[in-house]
C-alpha cells in the first residue's frame, strides 16, 4: 500500500518483505519489470538506485554467455540423415543469410501493402 504525506511517499512491507514502487514513480524513472536495482544501506534509510545495464551485459546476464557458431560444428551429427552430408560454416552462413533477407523482403512488402492500402479511397467517399 502506497500512502502520500507532505511529498514523502510511503510504502508498507509485505509479508514477502516486498514494496511496490508507484506507477508515476516507475513511469517518471522508465523502470520496467525485470529492471534491477541496486540497495545502499545509509543510516536508517534504504537508498534504491537503477541498475543501468548495456544491451549486451543485459543479453549475458539473462542467456549466458555467448557461443560462438563454430562450436556447434558436429554437435547434431547424429542426426543427420544417412546419405546426406551436414554443411559447412560458410554455407550455414550463406543459408542463413538468403533467410534472412526472404524474411526482411517480406516483412518491407507486407509494410507497403499495408501502406498502400491505407492510401485507397472507396469511390463513395470524399477526398
Amino acid at each position: 500500500m502506497v500512502a502520500a504525506n507532505n511529498d514523502k511517499l510511503t510504502m508498507t512491507l509485505s509479508s514477502k518483505g516486498q514494496v511496490v514502487i508507484p506507477k508515476a514513480v516507475r513511469e517518471r524513472l522508465g523502470l520496467h519489470a525485470g529492471d534491477v536495482l541496486e540497495i545502499e544501506e545509509q543510516g536508517d534509510a534504504l537508498l534504491l538506485r537503477v541498475r543501468h545495464e548495456s544491451p549486451t551485459a543485459l543479453r549475458e546476464r539473462l542467456f549466458g554467455p555467448p557461443v560462438p557458431l563454430e562450436s556447434l560444428v558436429g554437435m547434431f551429427a547424429d542426426r543427420v540423415p544417412p546419405g546426406m552430408r551436414g554443411l559447412s560454416m560458410a554455407e550455414m552462413r550463406r543459408v542463413a543469410l538468403a533467410d534472412f533477407a526472404q524474411r526482411w523482403r517480406a516483412k518491407e512488402e507486407a509494410a507497403k501493402a499495408d501502406d498502400d492500402h491505407d492510401d485507397v479511397i472507396d469511390e463513395g467517399d470524399e477526398p
